[in-house]
């Protein structure tokens, strides 16, 4: 029974020690991400509404950190618009961001 705690306990400090993103919007909303390894490109749940900023993360315990977060104005990840390292992220002007990429 203790191994079985142990183990529950340890798989749970694994998934909660993620880098985290969080994506502010110009209407009030936030979408939350989190992940432990490079993404790829992912596109991003709201794709017409204004981002007005984002906070990337990095920190992980377990697993390499990230350098940077690139997002993008399309949704295959090839239209550019800020590549960063950690930190907050004040998109002025305000735009509509469709996909992100950590690694």
């Amino acid at each position: 029974m203790k191994l079985t705690t142990i183990l529950v306990s340890a798989l749970a400090a694994a998934t909660a020690s993620a880098w985290e993103v969080d994506f502010h919007y110009a209407n009030g909303q936030v979408i939350y991400a989190h992940g432990t390894r490079d993404t790829g490109c992912n596109e991003l749940r709201l794709k017409n509404v204004k981002m007005s900023k984002f906070i990337f993360k990095p920190a992980t315990d377990f697993y390499v950190d990230p350098t940077r977060i690139r997002v993008y104005l399309d949704n295959d990840c090839k239209q550019l618009s800020v590549d960063t390292d950690k930190g907050e992220f004040d998109l002025k002007p305000d735009r509509i961001i469709r996909a992100y990429r950590v690694d």
